[in-house]
């Protein structure tokens, strides 16, 4: 999809720092998917103890820090 946004300068140049990315596309594409994947987390999180999971809390977490 193409949009046409004003994006603050700054928070782009300090994205794109600690996102290690090269370009904005990427930077907002990679911000994106890191905002969607941290809204779902905190769903499926917020269901324990509500419905019967096959991995702990901190098991999810072990896993999900060796990727960054």
């Amino acid at each position: 999809m193409r949009a046409t946004i004003d994006l603050d300068d700054e928070l782009v140049r300090e994205a794109r720092r600690v996102l290690r990315t090269r370009t904005k596309r990427e930077t907002v594409n990679r911000a994106l998917a890191l905002a969607v994947g941290r809204v779902a987390v905190q769903e499926l999180l917020a269901l324990e103890g509500k419905v019967r999971l096959r991995w702990t809390r901190a098991q999810y977490l072990r896993e999900h820090a060796r990727e960054h």
